[in-house]
């Protein structure tokens, strides 16, 4: 009874828990993925139980991702915020920050691991924004400064034929 108490306790955690989590066994088969994993990525855990999940990972991450899971299940050690790229059901990608951790059996060894997703997309998007309207800001800086120096020029060279002008007589 205590058991399945505690399971059931560490499963409402997990299902409440907002951000993407998926539970590998030691050969990288899915074992559990919460229900936010399903609404961001868009499988679900009837879809993936048992399978790995490579069409989840683009080609160009699969080296880093290879790192991340030996370092988990091998080292036993665990990783936090790296930013990496996955791919949804729909084939969209989106930038994520990933962080991982081992879960062991009572015996002390590495039994799973378990891998927190973070959807950092929007994130990403507000500064790439943030750094564009930051470089528009240092051009018209810059545009002030020629400007106002080209009007300290020009205003002796405006100002001159006046002053000539004045000289002349009339006829």
């Amino acid at each position: 009874v205590a058991l399945r108490e505690s399971e059931e306790k560490y499963r409402t955690v997990l299902e409440a828990n907002p951000d993407p989590v998926v539970v590998y066994d030691m050969e990288g088969r899915v074992i559990y993925l919460n229900p936010a994993f399903t609404r961001v990525f868009g499988w679900s855990l009837e879809e993936q139980i048992g399978k790995k999940i490579d069409d989840f990972v683009p080609e160009k991450n699969m080296s880093e991702t290879r790192k991340m899971i030996n370092k988990v299940t091998l080292a036993g050690e665990s990783f936090s915020g790296i930013e990496t790229r996955r791919y949804t059901k729909e084939g969209n990608i989106l930038d994520i920050s990933i962080s991982g951790s081992c879960y062991k059996d009572h015996e002390g060894n590495v039994a799973a691991s378990v891998i927190n997703l973070r959807d950092i997309t929007e994130q990403k998007r507000l500064e790439v924004q943030f750094q564009k309207a930051r470089k528009m800001e240092a051009m018209g800086l810059m545009a002030g400064g020629v400007a106002h120096d080209l009007n300290n020029i020009l205003s002796g060279i405006v100002s001159y034929p006046e002053l000539l002008l004045m000289d002349l007589p009339e006829d």
